[in-house]
């Protein structure tokens, strides 16, 4: 634990030193950071720890990787449907309500993952992956939320930049810990989630009924959104971001690749019970130290551009994978520098969204949605693509197969990407 002790102490004094002089949500104990952090922090080292549990416990069920893909995609599906449901249900919301409301929902998912893994039962596996597809997405909103109402728009790279530390740290633990808990069986993993739940949910309630006051959507729309009208916003404005929407595409791609096969890949690759966490794990570590340093630089021009690039780099790395079958040292870096590259494409993409959704002031709601759809089509897509490749292919040749997607769309977001991104003030107002 000593490896990560200086990072992690670094990072506390990087936010003590750049965020919390700046921007103080509470007038007295509670920095808006802390608060927000501690709680999610504890949820996300959580839901890691299913995410990576998840696909070994229903590999044991189905024996095969496209179905595993299939049953992965239908979270997302869920997820895109909310990406457009909850603008409109919860337009006006705080983070502090979103938090909440998708720590609650969460409680669910090891309940029915416990029970379709006691009885053998798939439909749990599948009401899992719903509910996991509905509280994921109330926490993107939560994070988004968080970093656009309570700091400036100069502070956006950074502020991801620390979101992306937690993030990765949690990620960095969880695979270990997983792998930890599925030797004891499903009693102990479900036991383990259920009860960091619940901690976190009791901390984000403590925290914020002591805030000393409620933190305000700056959304000042009020009226509930219909079906047809969110669909005007939404088609009115990706018409401008496709850019941005493809980067979120194929970086979540990436991401869901590792994290719905990379313990499978792990099994395989490393072959040693116990040590099937390594592929993630290396996947992780070079996102954390990317994060880090986004985190520190406070990017504020040519993030698309950086971002794109980091992308193309991070694809051609990836791209001889397969040439190294069965190798384990070279493949791991291979897995390691292709992660360190893309890792400042994530922070970068989502300052980038975080700028427009404030040029757009009370519509970006409608820009949160969007983005997060590009997420999760990406989960849609990637399960069931990369396990009928798998399927067919193996494990290395699917992960070259997907460096060659990112230098080819990279190479072409490069040259099509305007230097501005022009958003339809005048259209989005005229939608009634």
């Amino acid at each position: 634990m000593l490896v990560y002790f200086h990072p992690i102490y670094t990072n506390i004094r990087m936010i003590e030193e750049n965020i919390l002089p700046k921007r103080t949500l509470y007038k007295k104990r509670f920095s808006s950071v802390f608060v927000f952090l501690l709680p999610l922090a504890i949820f996300r080292l959580s839901d890691s720890i299913l995410s990576y549990i998840f696909p070994i416990v229903l590999e044991g069920h189905v024996n095969s990787n496209i179905a595993i893909g299939v049953i992965m995609a239908l979270s997302s599906i869920v997820g895109l449907i909310c990406d457009f449901v909850l603008p409109q249900i919860f337009p006006n919301k705080s983070w502090k309500f979103l938090l909440v409301v998708g720590i609650l929902t969460s409680l669910l998912f090891p309940v029915a993952t416990a029970l379709g893994d006691i009885f053998g039962l798939i439909s749990m596996f599948v009401i899992a992956v719903v509910i996991w597809g509905i509280y994921y997405e109330f926490i993107l909103f939560t994070e988004q939320n968080f970093v656009v109402n309570e700091f400036k728009k100069e502070e956006y790279s950074k502020t991801w930049g620390i979101l992306g530390i937690m993030i990765d740290i949690t990620g960095l633990i969880a695979p270990i810990i997983g792998s930890f808990l599925l030797i004891y069986g499903v009693l102990a993993y479900s036991s383990t989630a259920i009860l960091m739940n619940i901690l976190a949910l009791s901390f984000a309630i403590i925290l914020i009924t002591t805030s000393g006051h409620e933190s305000k959507n700056k959304s000042k729309v009020k009226e509930y959104i219909s079906f047809i009208k969110g669909l005007r916003y939404w088609g009115t404005l990706t018409k401008r971001i496709v850019p941005l929407l493809i980067m979120a595409f194929l970086l979540e791609l990436v991401s869901a690749s590792f994290w719905v096969f990379g313990g499978l890949f792990g099994r395989e690759l490393i072959g040693i019970p116990g040590l099937d966490w390594g592929v993630l794990v290396v996947s992780i570590i070079p996102t954390l130290i990317g994060s880090i340093i986004i985190s520190r630089l406070g990017i504020k021009r040519r993030k698309k551009r950086l971002s794109q690039i980091s992308l193309l780099i991070g694809g051609l790395i990836l791209v001889p994978l397969t040439i190294f079958e069965g190798e384990i040292s070279p493949i791991l870096l291979i897995i390691f520098f292709a992660s360190f590259m893309l890792s400042f494409a994530w922070p970068l993409n989502d300052a980038v969204y975080s700028d427009l959704q404030k040029r757009l002031e009370e519509k970006g709601v409608h820009l949160m949605g969007l983005s997060n759809a590009g997420y999760s089509a990406a989960y849609i897509v990637c399960p069931i693509l990369m396990g009928l490749i798998s399927d067919f292919v193996g494990f290395y040749n699917a992960f070259s197969i997907l460096g060659g997607i990112l230098v080819i769309s990279a190479i072409l977001l490069i040259l099509f990407t305007p230097r501005k991104l022009q958003m339809p003030h005048t259209q989005l107002n005229e939608i009634k």
